[in-house]
């Protein structure tokens, strides 16, 4: 993971605990293990901030299950050049 991927990580991993209240180094965490399942109010107002924090528009999944990948979101926003 070079600096650019880092930062993105840090800066979605901010957005995430800002909805969830969770701590950056648990989220951390839980995310070694795999996505995390969150509610659907949550997951729409995590990819809202991520969209607005990073000024782009995701294409994820709005049908459930309502599953945050954080190494998924990175890839995608790099990809776009952010």
């Amino acid at each position: 993971m070079d600096n650019k991927e880092r930062n993105c990580l840090y800066q979605v991993i901010y957005a995430i605990s800002g909805v969830t209240g969770e701590d950056g180094d648990e989220l951390v965490e839980t995310f070694k293990q795999g996505p995390m399942e969150v509610d659907k109010r949550d997951f729409f107002e995590i990819i809202q901030r991520v969209e607005s924090l990073f000024d782009c528009t995701l294409d994820m999944n709005l049908e459930g299950p309502y599953l945050i990948h954080a190494d998924e979101i990175v890839t995608k926003i790099t990809k776009l050049n952010v």
